[in-house]
């Protein structure tokens, strides 16, 4: 009998113990929270580090190539949040070094991006004068009345249209950026259209990703998986 006893006060406590853990989880400790100066402080340091050494590169040596957009738009977001003029003075620098113009092959998707910097310059020191010639670009973009022809393989103007997901980032918020300065939606139409013509083609709704281009429709890894999209550069 008291083996019996013995056994259901074990099992008692057990139960009690449990029953305890239950109503106090273990307290995990919280991580610090991210705090807006020390966040900042980091940014600009990074924007200065990369102002300083971001060029250089022997494959892309024009500082107003697409490699380089990603950087401008982050400045442009760091003078929002800091206004700090130095990331004006930059921006006007580099538009004043290239007399505030594209590279030229102007239907190049690739061409776009530094007009966004063009754009945000112009808004922070109130010289339209910065986006003429960019506004000029777009407009030849809006210009022509032929049909799109997003195929990249077997197309001899494949660098004239949407025509590989990396444009979709390239070309896209120029021209929001466009609307936003003139106050014209005939800059957002004409995104919006193209937009959905180069995604409905590319992307892949069985994986929710992006292939490059449609040379990698049928392209498998050497795992047998789908070659889609990262960033441009291709994963399986």
């Amino acid at each position: 009998m008291k083996r019996y006893t013995l056994s259901l006060a074990v099992m008692l406590t057990a139960l009690s113990t449990t029953a305890d853990a239950q109503r106090k989880p273990r307290s995990v400790p919280r991580p610090e929270p991210i705090r807006k100066a020390a966040l900042l402080q980091n940014l600009t340091k990074f924007a200065d580090w990369q102002y300083n050494n971001i060029y250089g590169s022997t494959t892309y040596p024009n500082k107003i190539d697409w490699i380089y957009a990603p950087f401008w738009d982050g400045i442009g977001s760091l003078y929002q949040l800091t206004k700090n003029e130095a990331y004006i003075n930059s921006m006007v620098k580099t538009g004043e070094e290239y007399k505030w113009k594209t590279m030229n092959d102007v239907f190049n998707a690739d061409r776009l991006p530094i007009g966004r910097m063009y754009f945000d310059a112009a808004a922070a020191t109130g010289k339209k004068e910065y986006t003429a010639n960019i506004t000029r670009v777009l407009d030849m973009h809006l210009a022509r009345r032929i049909k799109p022809d997003v195929r990249h393989k077997l197309n001899t103007y494949r660098y004239e249209w949407w025509t590989w997901c990396d444009a979709l980032y390239m070309g896209p918020a120029t021209f929001v950026k466009a609307a936003n300065a003139t106050g014209n939606t005939k800059y957002l139409d004409y995104m919006d259209e193209k937009w959905w013509a180069t995604s409905d083609y590319l992307y892949s709704k069985a994986d929710s990703l992006y292939y490059r281009d449609d040379n990698f429709f049928e392209r498998k890894s050497p795992n047998g998986k789908k070659k889609c999209s990262g960033a441009g550069a291709t994963a399986g």
